[in-house]
């Protein structure tokens, strides 16, 4: 027996089949296209009607558990979080003696007259058994007026307005404004 979505599917491949052939010269041809595009529309809209329904379902249970592991997580995260940062700053208090012990005996080295190459040098607190040290990196502004074009992003949302309201007598320096013609179904 076949089910609906197979039914669907099966009608939506048979209307869409040569597609990238389609060419319109006469009004005929062209009301012809006008048909196809109510049937694709009205197949768009059973489609829609299938799967919104399993969807919408699926969305919720998604954000459900989503919540739910999300609430589990909160207090695992922020007690790693506050691991990471103890344990780096003892770790980094760790490595600022062992330099301070390491130039202390150059220091004592090169006050004797010795050869101070001989010494070793500070090196690297570990940070144990299948850990390691990571330096990481952030920023914040300090003053937007001095940031490089470079790091600018365009709102295209406010440009896309902008456009649409002033069609071409939109004036924005550096934007080409584009008109495109196309069919849009009115619904009768």
């Amino acid at each position: 027996m076949e089910t609906q979505e197979t039914k669907i599917k099966t009608e939506i491949q048979t209307l869409t089949e040569g597609a990238e052939f389609l060419s319109v010269t006469t009004r005929p041809e062209y009301e012809a296209l006008c048909k196809q595009e109510d049937c694709a529309v009205a197949f768009k809209k059973q489609v829609e009607d299938y799967w919104n329904p399993l969807v919408k379902k699926a969305h919720e249970v998604h954000k459900d558990l989503t919540s739910k592991r999300g609430e589990m997580l909160k207090p695992l995260e922020a007690f790693l979080a506050t691991v990471k940062r103890v344990g780096g700053a003892y770790l980094a208090q760790e490595q600022i003696k062992a330099q301070g012990e390491a130039a202390a005996l150059q220091k004592q080295a090169s006050e004797m007259g010795l050869d101070t190459s001989m010494i070793p040098q500070a090196e690297q607190v570990s940070a144990g058994e299948g850990r390691t040290t990571v330096e990481t990196w952030d920023y914040e502004v300090t003053d937007e007026a001095l940031i490089p074009r470079q790091f600018l992003t365009l709102d295209h949302k406010a440009i896309k307005a902008v456009v649409v309201a002033l069609k071409d007598k939109t004036q924005i320096p550096g934007i080409r404004v584009i008109k495109n013609t196309g069919t849009r179904r009115t619904g009768k």
